[in-house]
C-alpha cells in the first residue's frame, strides 16, 4: 500500500518480477557472541529455500545482509534439485520500508531493535540493462573529465540525466536570472489570465488567533482581521484556506488597482509586489522545463525504468526554493497563495517558509466564483532538480512527486460539502 502511494508498482506487480528484500544486520549483532547472528560471523554466504503452500521463499545471507523474494510455486511439483536462485547482485529502483534502532524517537516508520539496521525493497537490474547504465555512466564520466573541450551545456545535459536527484553545485552549471526583466513582467506573466490571491499574516502576538488578512479578486482588494485557530503549516494548507473563505465576510474593500501602485505604509504591498515578480520567473522556467523533463521521461522508458513524470495521477508539483536568509519581503507572511485561471491552464503558487510550490492542472468547465481548492504539496517522494540558480533570493527548481494526489484533500472536502 505505501508503494502503491507513491505510484510505483509498475515494477512490482509486472510479471516478471525482479524485486527482492534486503534486511540488514546491525553488525555488532554479528560481534556480540550472545546474539543469535553472531552464527553467521565466519560465513560468506548461505542459501535456503522454503516452501509454504503456492509459495517459494528464497533466503540468502551475504555480507550482512539477509536477500530475500518471493515466487509462485502453484504451478506444479518442485525439482529434487532446485538450484535456480534470484540476482541479487544489482540494485535499480529501490524504497525504503523500515528503519530500526535502539531508541524510541517517535517516528511511526522506526521499529526498535537492536539486531537490525533497516528493511529495503530493490529493484534488480537485468544484465543488458544494467550494461547500458554503466556505458551511459562512464560516457557521463568521460565528458565531466574532457570538460575543458567539451560544452557547459552538453555536460549539464547529460548529468540531468544519469540521476533523479542530480545536484548541480558547479557554480559554471548555475542559471542567471535577470532582476530588470522580471519586475519589468510582474504585472504581465500569464497576461490575460484571471486572479485570485490569499495573504495570511503572522499573528501579532505568539498566542494569538487574530491574523491580518488580505485578498484580491482580479484587481478588487480586499483587507482585515480573521479569527485563525487553525495551525499554520503546509499540510494544514486546504483547511486554512477554506476558513479564509468561511470569513470572508469579514474583509473590507480597500480600492481597485494593480500590486505595483499599492501604498507603500500597506504590510501586503512588498509580499503582492514580489510575488508578482516570481511568478514572472516561474512561468518562464516552468516553461523551459517541458523539454528536459520530456527527455528524462524518454530516457527512462528507453531505460525499462518506472516513469513518473508524465502520469496524470495529481501527484506531481514544483518546488522553487529560495535562499532562507533573503526572504525579507515575506518575513511577517504565514500563507501566501495565488490561483491564475490562463487559458485552459490553472496555476497555482503558494509561498510557504522560503518556497514557492506551483500546481498546474486543466480548467474544466465553468469555474466556480471563489474556487477554494487548494493542493496538498506537504509530502515529497521522487524528486528532479531542474535548475539552479546564481541568484541572490532564489536557488533552485525542483519537480516532485507527491505520495498521494495533491488534490485528494481537496476533493475530500468537496465531496462532504456535497453530502452535507
Amino acid at each position: 500500500d505505501e508503494l502503491a502511494s507513491y505510484g510505483m508498482n509498475a515494477w512490482i506487480d509486472g510479471e516478471e518480477c525482479n524485486t527482492y528484500f534486503e534486511l540488514v544486520i546491525n553488525p555488532e549483532s554479528l560481534e556480540d557472541v550472545s546474539n543469535m547472528f553472531s552464527v553467521f560471523k565466519d560465513v560468506n554466504f548461505a542459501v535456503s529455500k522454503f516452501y509454504f503452500g503456492p509459495l517459494q521463499l528464497n533466503l540468502i545471507f551475504s555480507q550482512g545482509s539477509f536477500y530475500s523474494t518471493l515466487k509462485d510455486a502453484s504451478y506444479g511439483e518442485q525439482t529434487l534439485f532446485d538450484e535456480e536462485f534470484p540476482n541479487v547482485q544489482t540494485k535499480g529502483a529501490g524504497v525504503l520500508l523500515k528503519t530500526y534502532t535502539t531508541e524510541d524517537e517517535g517516528d511511526g516508520n522506526i521499529i526498535l531493535s537492536s539486531e537490525y539496521k533497516k528493511l529495503s525493497l530493490w529493484l534488480a537490474i537485468e544484465p543488458d540493462l544494467l550494461a547500458a547504465k554503466l556505458k551511459l555512466e562512464r560516457n557521463v564520466l568521460k565528458r565531466v573529465q574532457d570538460n575543458e573541450s567539451k560544452s557547459e551545456n552538453e555536460t549539464k545535459e547529460c548529468g540531468n540525466y544519469l540521476n533523479d536527484t542530480q545536484k548541480l553545485d558547479d557554480q559554471d552549471n548555475l542559471c542567471c536570472i535577470n532582476d530588470e526583466s522580471l519586475w519589468n513582467r510582474a504585472e504581465s506573466a500569464f497576461e490575460g489570465g484571471y486572479t485570485q490571491t490569499f495573504l495570511l499574516m503572522k499573528a501579532s502576538e505568539e498566542e494569538s488567533n487574530e491574523r491580518r488578512a488580505f485578498f484580491r479578486y482580479g484587481n478588487w482588494c480586499y483587507g482585515g482581521f480573521l479569527d485563525m485557530d487553525h495551525k499554520v503549516n503546509l499540510a494544514e494548507l486546504p483547511h486554512v484556506l477554506r476558513k479564509f473563505q468561511q470569513q470572508q465576510g469579514k474583509l473590507e474593500y480597500m480600492f481597485e488597482c494593480e500590486p505595483s501602485k499599492f501604498p507603500e505604509s500597506l504590510p501586503f504591498t512588498k509580499p503582492m509586489q514580489h510575488l508578482g515578480m516570481a511568478t514572472a520567473l516561474i512561468e518562464e522556467e516552468v516553461g523551459k522545463s517541458e523539454e528536459i523533463l520530456t527527455k528524462l521521461n524518454e530516457y527512462h522508458e528507453s531505460r525499462g525504468l518506472s516513469t513518473w513524470i508524465n502520469q496524470e495521477t495529481g501527484q506531481q508539483y514544483f518546488e522553487l526554493e529560495c535562499v532562507p536568509q533573503n526572504q525579507e519581503h515575506y518575513k511577517d507572511v504565514d500563507i501566501l497563495a495565488s490561483k491564475v485561471y490562463f487559458q485552459e491552464v490553472i496555476c497555482i503558487i503558494v509561498y510557504f517558509k522560503g518556497s514557492f510550490y506551483v500546481t498546474l492542472s486543466a480548467s474544466v468547465d465553468d469555474q466556480p466564483l471563489l474556487d477554494m481548492s487548494f493542493p496538498d504539496v506537504s509530502s515529497k517522494g521522487r524528486g528532479f532538480q531542474i535548475f539552479s540558480y546564481n541568484h541572490r533570493e532564489f536557488k533552485k527548481l525542483m519537480l516532485w512527486q507527491s505520495e498521494r494526489s495533491v488534490w485528494e484533500t481537496a476533493n475530500r472536502a468537496v465531496l462532504e460539502r456535497k453530502r452535507r
